[in-house]
């Protein structure tokens, strides 16, 4: 497919951007404490630029330090000690012909006192709704004087950035920190000329925009993000609100970067996430605006393309699918689409918390400097990999597109191996395009499949190769409960790989992820089901976010769960739990489902010890468990042999 109005030219007021592809900005926890630039800032925002992107707009970077950031390791550009590593950093990210962005931000009532030492402000003394942001605080309540002074902070680090040679500036105005606080009625209580109707929520807003235009100039390009609508709150800032604020600040700005994203539970849980989902709000809002509209939100070049067609965007900014493949622009560029690595949007990248960013299909992202670099091998090994799931794919095509002579066996008939399992239940459809890409990459490097081959110590040695590894899996846990052994006993690896039939009752044992979202494909087949889980939380195996939208899934469906209950005993006839409070209970059912997790599957390992060969264990079988893991692993064996 040809990309013709993706990678057309593009002007954001006087400056031309080579296509219309932006990189959205992210907080990455690469800067110092202090919110400088480090090398590795660097590394990974000109990467990006290399990849073909052309519009490159730094992550959310603070001008109210230390009050107004709402992690460490986050950019600042509050003073001038930030000038001389913002202006290599925009130096950088011009020098592959990208244009360089910068957003100016303040974190409000996101912010928190473990980190800043200061109480959070706000436009009302409203603590946020969810506790853990930030921890059930009280913000302060901004004066017309404070607010005042934070405007003149946006223009000062708006004056800074323009200094260090970027090409322009974005104000950050969504994500529910200060600015987007203002505009929302859900957090903008005030009786004053901030408070009140939409005209006195955009005040600040647009007295930070007029008085930044003022300083860098008419001829500067301006523009700011905005949520589109903020979900999950019943009177919160609305798409009439959102275009209303577009139809003010027209003649103000250069473009309007439309988003939608907040903190907390019901924002979180019901902001749309499918590919495209957020679209229909910049096309909205690009119908009572004339300057260009950026949209973001799960965006492939194929549905970026249609967007600009139809006349819903401008300018398509890829933000995880970025993170995944930074070549991503020109992969498409060159017609290369099944050569892009795929985001999955599991969210690690958010899940991380407060740490540098990381990526589950991308390891490169922190392990440049740290020795792991994809260079041409020393020497020339011929290397037998003993399983074809994420760790072994991935330890394969590195070690191939190294030098190596890479043989990779997998007993069963397709590549996968717990990939496979993971993308059958209901909503994980979406890492189907990671098992692809592994196998593509791998056929279009040669290297040498054999499947269905159960690979043993004899046949292994028989190769003598220079190293083996084993990237074997796991196998499901099974204690040593009475009725164990029992007919009507069965693992969620037989039902969701095997399609092995349960009976119309089902009891599941574990209401970790696996358990979960296997009540949740058996309740689609019509079974009546009961999850055991001996902990109070289910899902605690998962991200945050994907844990929240399964239990909001789960909640409402006719799925019984016992909670802090352990399995004692099994029957034919059903099954025997005990509560936290030593109260017996049984449970008639046809069927019980083992969801206790996987124990590492490296019998291999032990019997390969003293021979001539090196032996490594990498994913499930050296006692990982997640897809992130299993790459990383891959990734870090196939850079370091």
């Amino acid at each position: 497919m040809k990309f013709e109005r993706l990678f057309q030219q593009v002007n954001i007021g006087v400056m031309s951007v080579k296509n219309r592809i932006a990189m959205p900005p992210m907080g990455t926890g690469f800067a110092t404490k202090e919110g400088l630039v480090t090398e590795q800032t660097l590394d990974y925002y000109e990467a990006r630029a290399r990849g073909g992107a052309g519009l490159v707009i730094v992550e959310c970077t603070c001008v109210d330090f230390p009050r107004g950031i709402h992690a460490l390791h986050r950019l600042v550009i509050h003073d001038d000690s930030a000038v001389p590593g913002l202006t290599r950093l925009a130096q950088v990210i011009k020098k592959h012909g990208a244009r360089a962005g910068i957003q100016l931000h303040h974190a409000g009532r996101i912010a928190r006192s473990k980190v800043t030492g200061l109480q959070p402000v706000a436009p009302s003394a409203i603590r946020h709704p969810a506790a853990s942001y930030p921890q059930g605080e009280v913000p302060h309540e901004l004066t017309a004087s404070e607010i005042s002074d934070i405007v003149d902070l946006f223009t000062a680090a708006a004056s800074r950035a323009k200094r260090a040679g970027f090409d322009g500036i974005e104000i950050h105005a969504a994500h529910a920190y200060l600015l987007a606080e203002f505009l929302s009625p859900f957090c903008n209580k005030r009786h004053d000329s901030y408070g009140g109707g939409i005209e006195n929520r955009a005040r600040m807003l647009i007295e930070v925009l007029k008085s930044v235009r003022k300083s860098v100039g008419d001829d500067y390009p301006l523009w700011y993000r905005i949520n589109g609508r903020e979900y999950g709150l019943e009177d919160g800032f609305t798409l009439d609100d959102a275009k209303a604020v577009a139809q003010m600040l027209n003649s103000t700005v250069d473009a309007i970067h439309v988003s939608a994203w907040g903190y907390g539970r019901s924002a979180l849980a019901n902001c749309p996430d499918k590919p495209g989902a957020l679209l229909p709000l910049a096309e909205e809002i690009k119908k009572v605006v004339t300057v260009p509209v950026i949209a973001v939100g799960r965006l492939t070049p194929e549905l970026g393309e249609q967007a600009i067609e139809q006349g819903k965007a401008d300018i398509i900014a890829f933000g995880r699918e970025l993170i995944a493949d930074p070549e991503l622009p020109n992969k498409a560029l060159g017609g290369s689409l099944e050569d892009i690595r795929p985001c999955i949007a599991c969210f690690h990248c958010h899940d991380v918390g407060g740490s540098s960013i990381a990526c589950s299909v991308n390891a490169v992202i922190g392990s440049k400097g740290n020795g792991y670099e994809v260079k041409p091998a020393e020497r020339i090994k011929r290397i037998a990999i003993i399983g074809g799931g994420p760790a072994g794919m991935e330890a394969a095509r590195i070690l191939s597109l190294r030098g190596h002579k890479v043989v990779l066996f997998e007993r069963e008939a397709l590549l996968g191996g717990q990939l496979n399992l993971a993308a059958l239940p209901p909503h994980k459809e979406r890492i189907n395009p990671l098992i692809s890409y592994l196998s593509t990459q791998l056929k279009k490097l040669d290297v040498e499949i054999r499947l269905n081959v159960e690979a043993h110590l004899e046949y292994i040695k028989s190769l003598k190769p220079d190293a083996v590894i084993l990237a074997t899996g796991g196998v499901p846990l099974v204690p040593q409960i009475p009725g164990i052994g029992l007919k009507n006993v069965v693992t969620a690896l037989d039902i969701l790989t095997h399609g092995v039939e349960t009976g119309r009752r089902v009891v599941i044992i574990g209401g970790g992820s696996t358990g979960c979202e296997t009540a949740e494909l058996l309740f689609e087949g019509g079974k009546e089901v009961t999850v055991v889980e001996r902990r109070p939380q289910l899902a605690f195996d998962m991200g945050f976010r994907d844990r929240l939208r399964l239990s909001l899934r789960i909640k409402d469906l006719p799925i019984t769960f016992v909670m802090n209950a352990i399995c004692e005993e099994i029957t034919k006839d059903g099954v025997t739990v005990s509560t936290e409070l030593d109260k017996k209970q049984f449970i008639s059912t046809d069927t019980i489902v083992l969801a206790l997790g996987m124990k590492p599957n490296n019998t291999l390992f032990s019997l390969m010890q003293g021979e001539e060969f090196e032996t490594h264990l990498i994913g499930d079988c050296r006692g990982g468990g997640k897809i992130c893991e299993a790459i990383n692993d891959g990734f870090k064996l196939g850079c370091a042999l």
